[in-house]
């Protein structure tokens, strides 16, 4: 296939593998690019507990760097973890693998809409406490599919961080990223390889990838909780997003056929003071200014949030 060739959503694992011996140099050349992906991994560990052995899953790993991130993350956290990289592209797999990993990192080849089916293929029969998946949504065309498969994955209160870019509907960071795609990025790549099929293609998936409130709907719809979703500084600001999600915790009664915890949880509830009862005892210890208020929804006067100061 020549370099003018258009290329589809269905070449660019074939694709990745043309280009994968020069990626890690390509994206040397964007002095963010490993900075953004360890702030993504630290999103990812930040909200998991440190304190027992994690399993993780780099899904769209590419050559390795959000592997390296994570592992990266893990370690400044003190976390051990097993981590479990997979990408539909075998050259890019062939890079990952090339490099020097410590025990507890494996990697597979296959589609992320593959997830379901080949769990056990895979090494992930056991539920995952976080995925991260960078720069892999553009390239899913069953986005909804897999994001339910990622759900399926996640532990009870497991996390899911995305990296991702969107500019849909926002004609500035539109503007800005076909700028640096046609000024800098696709000269690069030709400079470089002499092809620019693939950075053609990252050009116009991002124009075409969803709007950042369309993939948190999608999140929303696929049962995640907590959402939330940043984008990172400087040129990109706008156009890279980082999006985090948890699986409701409260699901574990249907996954471990357990109900111990939450029938206490319920009692617990039910015998805890009245709130006027909690305020005397904020006032009964020395604390001023007390205040509460309560959320909206169906917690609407079931959960409250007392506030109190020390004297001065």
């Amino acid at each position: 296939m020549t370099d003018f060739a258009r290329l589809d959503v269905d070449d660019v694992p074939a694709a990745f593998t043309e280009a994968a011996s020069r990626y890690d140099r390509m994206v040397s050349l964007n002095p963010g690019y490993h900075r953004h992906l360890r702030s993504a991994a630290d999103a990812l560990l930040e909200t998991l507990d440190p304190h027992r052995p994690l399993r993780l899953v780099d899904l769209g790993c590419g050559s390795g760097a959000s592997t390296r991130a994570l592992l990266a993350a893990a370690a400044e956290e003190g976390a051990e973890v097993r981590v479990t990289g997979v990408d539909a592209s075998p050259g890019m797999l062939e890079q990952a693998e090339a490099k020097t990993w410590p025990a507890g990192v494996d990697f597979h080849q296959g589609l992320a809409q593959d997830l379901a089916a080949h769990r056990s293929d895979w090494g992930l029969e056991a539920p995952a406490d976080g995925v991260l998946a960078a720069y892999l949504f553009r390239n899913v065309a069953e986005r909804d599919a897999v994001l339910a498969d990622v759900h399926d994955l996640l532990s009870d209160g497991g996390t899911l961080v995305v990296q991702e870019y969107s500019v849909a509907g926002s004609p500035r960071a539109g503007a800005v990223w076909s700028l640096v795609s046609w000024a800098v990025v696709i000269p690069l790549s030709w400079i470089t390889s002499r092809q620019t099929r693939l950075y053609r293609y990252l050009w116009r998936s991002v124009r075409a990838f969803d709007p950042v409130q369309t993939f948190t709907d999608r999140l929303h719809a696929a049962g995640f909780v907590d959402v939330e979703v940043r984008t990172v500084s400087g040129w990109q600001h706008g156009i890279l997003h980082t999006f985090r999600a948890r699986k409701p915790a409260w699901l574990s009664w249907i996954t471990s056929r357990q109900t111990r915890l939450y029938r206490y949880l319920w009692r617990s509830v039910r015998a805890f003071d009245p709130v006027q009862t909690f305020i005397d005892r904020l006032h009964a210890a020395g604390f001023v200014d007390v205040e509460v208020r309560t959320v909206s929804g169906w917690q609407h006067g079931i959960l409250h949030t007392f506030r109190a100061r020390k004297p001065a």
